[in-house]
């Protein structure tokens, strides 16, 4: 992400936003060390081949859109999202609901009495993937950018957890964490998350966030030695469940966050 970053500022002739990169790239390679096992050549995936298979992407994307349908159910979801799960005075989501999505209650159960806390996770997760919906579907930018700024504002101001350099799990609409847990899944999403809304506004502070994002899933949340990425951990990086395949936990959160941050993928 680092790289693309400093690519980016010197097309911009930006000279002070890419020493300022290059030191934050210095100190990432310092603090990460050995912890890996892998090294990727630089040259694993030739430019000219990743141009191509974007546009091969792209070309899906479109394909896929063009039907009728699909356009009209991903409407449809961005309204429920953002009309009925987006809690506007809180800047957060909620996840339980019955048919007629009317918010679940406590005496509906799990998913009720759930309702009490938000999910960083799905936050930070709903916040980029908002922008890839509204730009697909040719909707204006607002208010989805502010949306998505909010969503993520909140999961830094009460799920980041600064000691650990990681997003902890769930807590209440307004107040800290309360579930600390450092799930794998949570990390990646929040990556994503921070690449996105580094990239609108600049803001210093959110590039160290993900920087030490980056060495968190690096030193603590993936294993060099065996591969996959750990489901839980506390916030002193010691192994909750080392479950690496189950219900939820697939090739999927971390393997997309792995091929969208630093990928330039938000113009």
């Amino acid at each position: 992400a680092l790289v693309r970053f400093q690519e980016e500022a010197l097309e911009e002739e930006d000279l002070d936003r890419f020493e300022d990169l290059a030191r934050e790239r210095e100190e990432l390679q310092e603090e990460v060390g050995s912890g890996s096992s892998v090294t990727i050549p630089e040259d694993y995936l030739d430019p000219e081949d990743q141009e191509y298979l974007e546009k091969v992407h792209e070309e899906i994307r479109d394909a896929y859109l063009r039907d009728a349908r699909i356009r009209e159910r991903l409407q449809e979801m961005v309204t429920i999202l953002t009309e009925k799960c987006y809690l506007p005075e809180y800047e957060c989501c909620i996840d339980g609901f019955l048919y007629d999505w009317t918010p679940a209650g406590p005496e509906h159960g799990y998913f009720g009495e759930h309702n009490a806390l938000t999910s960083y996770g799905h936050n930070v997760e709903f916040a980029w993937l908002l922008q890839r919906a509204a730009r697909a579907l040719d909707l204006p930018v607002e208010p989805y950018r502010s949306m998505g700024l909010g969503l993520i504002e909140h999961s830094r101001r009460y799920g980041w957890h600064k000691e650990a350099g990681a997003l902890c799990y769930e807590g209440p609409w307004r107040g800290p964490a309360t579930n600390r847990v450092i799930e794998w899944w949570t990390q990646a999403e929040n990556a994503v998350a921070l690449d996105w809304a580094y990239r609108e506004t600049g803001d210093p502070a959110i590039l160290d966030e993900l920087r030490r994002q980056v060495i968190w899933i690096l030193q603590k949340q993936s294993d060099a030695l065996h591969g996959g990425w750990h489901s839980s951990l506390a916030p002193d990086g010691s192994i909750l469940s080392d479950s690496k395949a189950h219900l939820w936990h697939g090739s999927y959160h971390d393997v997309r966050a792995c091929l969208n941050v630093g990928n330039g993928r938000w113009e």
